[in-house]
């Protein structure tokens, strides 16, 4: 994906049609933040387009209508307040105004679909950062941080869950439990995060008796501000911790290959490296371990965890 030098202010297009409802918002707004650095730009604006929405999304199918659009606009409302460049944010639910000029994707129109995924692939940010971009355009508020830093001012590690509707890759809760008392074995504060689908609908993590933050679920300022306070974070992978890669928060992520359905092609052609590797930005603090999330290995990383802070 190359950038293309222009004077004018970059607008970038989430069209609905053929864009799914899902965190992958979050690497359209990391390819648009990119780019826009390229050219040199200090800000841009962001349209989603909802006339004609389809509803697409991983377990979109069986939320609600009014489930949906809360979903939505959680999601694209959220993750653009957690981008500084981003000085302008419509959702837009009827027929698009004229969009001309300086468009992301580049040759955008109301009928457009060819091509349409390399807005939201994550393996574009690879190459723009070997133009020269810096991938990590994720930051919590001011405010946001501000809050965590006052109410949490102790050693804290976060342990984030994956219960949602599409469940076939969620969480072994019992481990992670064991793996939160072992943490706490150390003095650490521990938090858990779950998922923001389980706390809405099913509420399996309450069958734990560990500390929860679950306002980090809805809120996703929240959410990055405790992400990038914390002494680390533990998580299974999904296309919401995998946003942590492009923060600059420090993060160890578990289950990239679970049940073996996702191979190397699968990383090749959606992330743009092979399994084993590390996103090429990523600081020594940011892991992508490629290992199941058993109790063992949990305790490995923490064990070298603790190994790199002495």
């Amino acid at each position: 994906m190359k950038s293309r030098v222009t004077q004018d202010s970059l607008t970038a297009i989430y069209d609905l049609r053929y864009a799914p409802t899902s965190y992958d918002f979050g690497i359209f707004l990391v390819l648009a933040d990119c780019i826009n650095q390229l050219r040199g730009q200090g800000s841009f604006s962001v349209n989603v387009l909802c006339n004609d929405y389809q509803s697409r999304g991983q377990g979109v199918e069986k939320l609600s209508r009014q489930e949906r659009i809360w979903k939505a606009r959680n999601i694209f409302q959220s993750l653009s307040s957690l981008v500084p460049n981003i000085d302008e944010f419509k959702i837009i639910t009827g027929p698009p105004p004229p969009l001309i000029g300086n468009l992301f994707p580049f040759n955008w129109t109301y009928s457009y679909r060819k091509s349409y995924l390399e807005s939201y692939v994550a393996r574009n940010a690879v190459e723009l950062y070997y133009e020269g971009a810096n991938p990590n355009v994720f930051r919590s508020t001011e405010m946001a941080r501000e809050y965590v830093a006052e109410k949490y001012k102790t050693r804290y590690v976060t342990l984030s869950l994956n219960n949602s509707i599409h469940n076939e890759y969620g969480t072994d809760l019992d481990a992670w439990y064991r793996f939160y008392q072992y943490i706490e074995s150390f003095g650490f504060d521990v938090f858990v995060i779950p998922d923001q689908e389980d706390l809405l609908f099913f509420r399996k993590f309450k069958s734990y008796p560990w500390k929860v933050f679950e306002s980090a679920s809805i809120n996703l300022d929240l959410r990055f501000s405790f992400y990038e306070h914390a002494a680390t974070n533990f998580c299974n992978f999904s296309r919401l911790t995998s946003l942590l890669f492009y923060s600059k928060a420090p993060v160890i992520q578990f289950d990239q290959l679970i049940n073996g359905e996702r191979d190397e092609p699968f990383w090749a052609e959606n992330f743009g490296f092979k399994p084993g590797e590390q996103y090429p930005w990523a600081s020594a603090e940011q892991i992508m371990t490629w290992e199941l999330s058993g109790f063992d290995r949990l305790c490995q990383y923490f064990d070298a965890f603790l190994a790199s802070q002495s």
